[in-house]
């Protein structure tokens, strides 16, 4: 049985891109967010746009990891803990899906 792309798990070498026909505004406050089928918008802010831009193109999580890390010059460990909640909200809400 073949695993759908929900249940398909994070932290691997899968690559992550940013889904089409996602609704996006930019300002002051942020970024939102909204998937074209969605009912919720979602708010990014700081680094959450960073990871959101990042996903223009397909990319893993480790890869992502190690460019925040680079680029906040902070140890690739604590990114890790932290990216996992982001981008399983972003593929929850239909934002991010995998690339073929």
């Amino acid at each position: 049985m073949a695993m759908s792309d929900a249940d398909r798990p994070l932290g691997g070498s899968g690559r992550l891109v940013q889904k089409l026909h996602v609704l996006t505004r930019r300002g002051a406050f942020g970024r939102v967010l909204i998937a074209a089928t969605g009912t919720r918008p979602l708010t990014l802010r700081g680094t959450g746009i960073d990871v959101w831009d990042f996903f223009e193109a397909p990319h893993t999580e480790p890869e992502l990891v190690d460019w925040l890390a680079q680029r906040y010059r902070v140890p690739p460990a604590a990114v890790a803990s932290d990216v996992a909640p982001v981008l399983a909200k972003l593929r929850d809400e239909g934002l991010l899906g995998w690339a073929s």
